[in-house]
């Protein structure tokens, strides 16, 4: 499976939410619980919380995994999937769960870019070339 990262704002078709909030029905397997996003908002910067909350993602995905493997295997089988939550640090659930999941067996590709469609085309500033 090809595995990609974004903001919630990125609309592609291969969109997975996997926020607290999410309706998803294969999103909500990889959800973290209101719990920890609660003392993650707290106290963003501080890297004790950080710690305690990956220890707690992680326990709740082996968790998870074990009583959703079925969802998980679906996802595995995925061709693409772009997972999407609202964080826009670099500590977040998004890259705990892709490093999961590419130890199942995903080939991660990265954060993607978040294009707002417009009118006008985004400028290239190397090329001075407008992009399509």
């Amino acid at each position: 499976m090809n595995l990609y990262t974004a903001q919630y704002r990125y609309k592609g078709s291969t969109r997975m939410d996997i926020t607290a909030a999410t309706k998803n029905r294969f999103g909500w397997v990889f959800a973290p619980t209101w719990d920890i996003v609660r003392m993650f908002k707290a106290d963003p910067t501080n890297l004790r919380v950080h710690k305690t909350y990956t220890e707690e993602y992680l326990r709740q995905m082996r968790a998870s995994y074990k009583a959703n493997r079925e969802i998980w295997d679906t996802v595995l089988s995925f061709k693409e999937i772009t997972i999407v939550c609202y964080c826009t640090t670099a500590f977040c659930h998004r890259h705990l769960l892709a490093d999961i999941l590419t130890k199942l067996g995903a080939v991660n590709h990265g954060e993607r870019p978040i294009i707002n469609k417009t009118k006008e085309q985004p400028i290239d500033l190397l090329s001075n070339t407008f992009t399509e």
